[in-house]
């Protein structure tokens, strides 16, 4: 089959001159920059490429990872491109559902969604995943946003063998998340492929961006732009209005058609919702709100109602629609009348893209309305050159088409948008920032994503109460409790009730994660009692009396309601297991049977990084030979005499319990343990005992293992890449539990460890010995041989590091899972 007839099948039309030339450069292995306007079929342009390869069997990369900058577009998107997956099953079969294990060796296309709010997929592991920039970067810095720092280098890797879209690329701040991601860009050249996609970025900034980053550019005629579907028939007349958007305008404008009213805060959508309300209270107007502060189901009920009103084939009309920025690029969907705030001109283009969409709908006006202040938007030049072109415009309004709003575009940002561009010309202070945070300074986030980055929020006036171990107390799989996810400076409402709290009233509380290695480390819960620490949290409880939850409304702030009743509905964004009891030899064997069974999932990136410069011309089979050494040691610390002493106390106190409930428990072998029996909730009260405190072993695995890993490296690739190996095997190992971990305690090893480790590696282990940590200077000494990116000298390793941190774990995760 074709590209053009697969296309057709796909997407039920068939593809654009562009779209056919945006395929031909990814199948060519090039990167690629564009600008299309709205409703052009960008999506389809990048992702089809992929799908066509998929389902050719030679896939130009291991996963595709679109992401977006509001959760909203990426939902839209994923839903879309999922429902078109599922419809051709004729060409392969797709599931929403990641799969984790049964995804790899599985013929069937997954394809997920990861936001806040939303994670199904927190470590990129579906064939397609759909996020937002924010979690692509924050993963790209081991700062997740969303997840808890512990498994902060669980996502890195995944960049590695994939092809990364970047839509709507012009929302970006250029002083933060557009410099990231061009830094990020700049690392991966030759790691992986990118499209970068905008409607209304200049022409200059295309170009600057493509022959920084090494890309293909594409500009669409004005010619072919004009008779394009979505264009040739429009009439979009734009109008301003020198006052704010209140109910009253919203009413007099709305003549039973379709009405779009966007504010620029979620404050302010929810205020003028309760307005219409009053207004309409009685009226046959359907009146919908949209914004980010929702529960899932709830946004997806919200969302699900947009089609009948606002969608291609919509038949019900007298809506009114009352939503934020969360509409303003990706979601297809028309109104008659879109009545918004005033923003710089590069969103308000976005948002006009909300109206006239369709050849059968393809007349349309927008209102732009003046704003007591101009936030979230920082930057006052656009904003003020923005309204300087609105009011030029006639009282009664003038139709404009895309080429002229283009022009709108240079006028306001270009000046701006190259200054800020050229501004990375040299990456120099960026990429430092960027180590930076890469090291764990999460204080870098607001400066190198964006100010709004996300955090799990939860409404309870018990969160010590609240199960997070994954199970019911029957031992069923249950969910998390559902949460909420909201931009940090969201959360700045609750400020002002700082200052006079009640004896023993509190606001808020924060989630910490111990970082234990012990099995079952769980979370407890601190009072935050300053507002500056509000958004200094990766998941916080907020006291209803300091805010409410409506299925209509979303989450308020700032108003008290009744505790809402939890609900057991999210999957755990970091896996919570109950473990059997399992010798050491069997689990590490496992593990590494489980990277075999990943391998095809990862073999471009394998491809690429043997292609590097930094590991001398090595094969993908050496380099999955350097996987399976790391997954197969990574447990190396378990062989200590303290590890196996308190392993074998608990295992032998936990059977006594069994036994004393009835159940029948067999002997077990003497042999040393990699697992004890463990329930996440049965156990929860013993597992703090101090007598079943477990030692540490990550670190201390790495120290056992080091001399053992230079000489098998050196073997494998020879000395000069067997060192870059080597420093990435040990760091894995060492940060196989924590990203950031560097202290070895003093240890002796099992007097069996050397003869597993030999018997599990055969012929590999020639000679291998293993070596305790028995002086405190050599403890001392051994952090400074673990990988750090701020060392000049290690970071040619980052790419193989960042890939061996995520195999190793996602190996690990998936031998318990199984």
């Amino acid at each position: 089959m074709t590209y053009r007839s697969f296309f057709h099948s796909l997407t039920g039309n068939d593809p654009y001159r562009f779209q056919e030339e945006v395929a031909e450069s990814l199948t060519a292995g090039r990167s690629i920059i564009f600008r299309a306007p709205t409703g052009a079929g960008k999506t389809w342009a990048a992702a089809a490429p992929f799908l066509y390869s998929m389902w050719r069997g030679t896939p130009l990369a291991d996963r595709l990872l679109y992401a977006l900058p509001l959760r909203s577009l990426a939902s839209s998107l994923h839903a879309g491109v999922l429902d078109r997956m599922k419809q051709v099953n004729g060409l392969f079969p797709a599931t929403e559902s990641t799969g984790k294990n049964r995804r790899y060796g599985s013929e069937t296309r997954h394809c997920s969604l990861q936001m806040g709010g939303e994670a199904q997929d927190p470590f990129f592991e579906s064939d397609l995943v759909f996020t937002t920039i924010d979690q692509l970067l924050s993963g790209y810095l081991g700062l997740p946003v969303s997840l808890p720092r512990r498994v902060g280098n669980m996502v890195a890797g995944a960049l590695v063998g994939s092809l990364v879209v970047v839509d709507e690329v012009h929302l970006l701040e250029s002083g933060r998340a557009m410099g990231t991601t061009i830094e990020m860009l700049d690392r991966l050249r030759g790691l992986s492929q990118f499209v970068l996609m905008t409607a209304t970025l200049s022409d200059e900034g295309v170009q600057w961006l493509a022959s920084r980053l090494g890309a293909d550019p594409f500009t669409i005629p004005e010619a072919e732009i004009r008779a394009l579907p979505s264009q040739e028939t429009k009439q979009r007349e734009w109008r301003w209005a020198g006052s704010p958007l209140t109910a009253d305008q919203v009413r007099a404008t709305h003549k039973g058609g379709r009405t779009i009213a966007l504010t620029n805060t979620v404050g302010r959508a929810q205020q003028l919702f309760r307005n219409l309300q009053a207004l309409y209270a009685g009226t046959s107007t359907k009146l919908l709100l949209l914004h980010s502060r929702y529960y899932p189901a709830d946004r997806k009920a919200s969302e699900d109602q947009l089609a009948s009103y606002f969608g291609p084939t919509a038949t019900h009309t007298n809506v009114i629609l009352v939503t934020t920025q969360v509409i303003e690029a990706g979601i297809d969907i028309s109104a008659d009348d879109l009545l918004t705030d005033l923003a710089p001109m590069n969103a308000l283009i976005q948002r006009a893209g909300r109206v006239a969409r369709y050849r059968d709908r393809n007349i349309g006006r927008v209102t732009v309305f003046e704003v007591p202040n101009i936030r979230p938007y920082e930057n006052a030049d656009a904003v003020g050159g923005t309204r300087n072109l609105m009011i030029k415009l006639p009282i009664d309004g003038r139709v404009v088409d895309f080429v002229e709003e283009q022009r709108w575009i240079d006028t306001v940002h270009s000046g701006d948008e190259i200054r800020a561009l050229k501004g990375y010309e040299n990456l120099a202070t960026r990429r430092r920032q960027v180590h930076e945070a890469m090291e764990g300074d999460a204080g870098k986030l607001p400066e190198l994503v964006r100010d709004i980055d996300s955090v799990n929020v939860i409404l309870t006036d018990q969160p010590e109460e609240l199960n997070f171990s994954g199970r019911g107390p029957d031992g069923k799989r249950i969910g998390w409790p559902q949460l909420l996810s909201l931009p940090r400076t969201s959360l700045m409402g609750l400020a002002r009730y700082f200052a006079d709290l009640a004896e023993g009233q509190w606001i808020a509380k924060g989630a910490h994660e111990s970082m234990d290695e012990s099995p079952g480390a769980g979370f407890h819960w601190e009072r935050i009692e300053s507002p500056g620490l509000l958004r200094a949290q990766w998941m916080i409880a907020i006291h209803p009396d300091f805010a409410s939850y409506d299925a209509t409304v979303g989450l308020t702030i700032g108003v008290g309601g009744p505790a809402p009743q939890s609900s057991y509905a999210e999957r755990p964004p970091t896996p919570r297991y109950q473990y059997e009891f399992e010798p050491w030899a069997e689990h590490a064997r496992r593990v590494r049977d489980q990277a075999r069974t990943m391998h095809q999932s990862h073999r471009w990136a394998a491809e690429v990084l043997a292609r590097s410069k930094a590991l001398c011309g090595a094969t993908p089979e050496q380099i999955e030979q350097i996987v399976e050494l790391a997954c197969a040691l990574h447990d190396t610390g378990k062989l200590t005499v303290r590890w196996q002493e308190v392993a074998w106390r608990w295992q032998r106190d936990k059977d006594e319990r069994l036994r004393a409930s009835g159940q029948i428990v067999g002997e077990r072998p003497d042999v040393p343990l990699a697992h004890t029996k463990f329930d996440p909730v049965a156990d929860r009260d013993y597992r703090w005992l101090p007598a079943y405190k477990f030692p540490n072993h990550a670190v201390e695995g790495a120290f056992a293992v080091e001399d053992a890993v230079c000489a098998v490296m050196a073997e494998i690739v020879g000395e000069t890449a067997g060192l870059i190996g080597a420093l990435a095997v040990v760091s894995a190992i060492a940060r196989h539990h924590a990203p950031h971990a560097r202290s070895a305690s003093l240890f002796d090893l099992d007097r069996r460890a050397d003869s597993l480790v030999a018997g599990l590696l055969g012929s590999a282990s020639v000679g291998l010995r293993l070596k305790a940590c028995e002086s405190r200077v050599d403890s001392g000494d051994f952090p400074d041989t673990l990988f750090s990116v701020l060392q000049e000298e290690h970071q040619p390793a980052w790419p193989l590091n960042s890939y061996l941190a995520r195999r190793v774990r996602l190996a690990d995760q998936a031998s318990l899972a199984g």
